[in-house]
């Protein structure tokens, strides 16, 4: 164990050197001090955010924002975000699904036969809206979120999902303790994957592509190249924990630019990876936010959105 903990500390310090952004000064945006953000989302050189205070617009790449709320309910935090052509849906974490048609400027309610309305995480697939609840499964709208019908047959009841994703004709559903499952028929049925990813080991996100896809977790990132049927960890957890430095340090969110992946964590900041996640650099310098909720790739530039610590900009070169 010693000399294979040794082999990949070489690997990631190697790697610190190559990666684009592991370098790279951080800088905080203006606008969110306090704030912590939950999700983002990036149209062009514009870029939303969502938030324990409401709903958040930059037009500059993120640099700076400003509070875009108007019909949303006070008080509820915007947990997801999802965006189709010129719509914006924002899930609240106890209010359900708003739509802003004018880049937030104004909201409205889109609840009708979404029974949880503790929304977790928004799909939209480019012909249906899925949102994935707290509690509740999955449900599906067909009509731009004018109705919702459930679509959780073969998932375990009460289940919540903490993301949704979609490769192909294969829905992925990520749940808390409960499983790694997909539907290849728009949810209508769930089978559970059970390959290599545990029950137990939650699901919190998913990036890729057809080719390769990665999941986030509890236990690193996993990675699988024949559409999601198998699974596997190209750096597993060292005895000192994921990636080699925290125990039980969640994977929050991910973002893949060209051949690199970045990954946020539940206390441990921001790692980047060039080789498909066999190993890690810690993206670091200039960062004192170590909880990372939401990430994403925006132009040339990586935005983290952060627990009380608003959003981070760090340069991909």
């Amino acid at each position: 164990m010693k000399s294979r903990a040794v082999f990949i500390l070489i690997c990631a310090v190697t790697l610190l050197s190559l990666s684009p952004g592991a370098g790279a000064k951080w800088v905080q945006a203006k606008g969110l001090k306090g704030v912590s953000v939950f999700a983002l989302a990036a149209a062009g050189t514009t870029i939303f955010a969502g938030a324990d205070h409401g709903f958040y617009r930059s037009s500059d790449n993120g640099a700076n924002w400003t509070a875009a709320s108007a019909g949303l309910p006070e008080g509820f935090i915007v947990m997801s975000l999802a965006l189709s052509g010129s719509n914006v849906y924002a899930g609240t974490g106890g209010r359900g699904v708003f739509l802003s048609e004018d880049n937030g400027a104004n909201w409205k309610a889109l609840n009708s036969g979404l029974a949880d309305q503790r929304v977790m995480c928004l799909l939209d697939d480019g012909k249906s809206l899925f949102t994935g609840t707290m509690g509740g499964g999955v449900f599906l709208s067909t009509d731009d979120g004018v109705s919702w019908s459930a679509v959780s047959s073969g998932l375990p009841e009460a289940t919540s999902i903490n993301c949704l994703f979609k490769s192909g004709d294969r829905l992925f559903a990520g749940t808390d303790y409960r499983g790694f499952f997909f539907s290849a028929d728009d949810g209508a049925s769930w089978t559970e994957i059970r390959s290599h990813i545990r029950a137990g080991n939650p699901v919190s996100c998913m990036v890729g592509d057809e080719d390769d896809l990665f999941a986030g977790t509890v236990e690193g990132v996993f990675m699988s190249t024949d559409g999601g049927i198998t699974w596997i960890n190209n750096c597993p957890p060292l005895e000192s924990g994921l990636f080699g430095i925290l125990p039980q340090t969640s994977v929050m969110c991910l973002a893949v630019s060209g051949s690199n992946i970045f990954a946020g964590t539940d206390g441990a900041g921001v790692y980047a990876s060039a080789d498909k996640g066999k190993s890690w650099a810690h993206v670091r310098p200039g960062f004192s936010y170590n909880q990372i909720y939401a990430l994403a790739i925006s132009g040339d530039s990586l935005l983290a959105g952060t627990l009380e610590g608003g959003v981070w900009r760090s340069p991909l070169k």
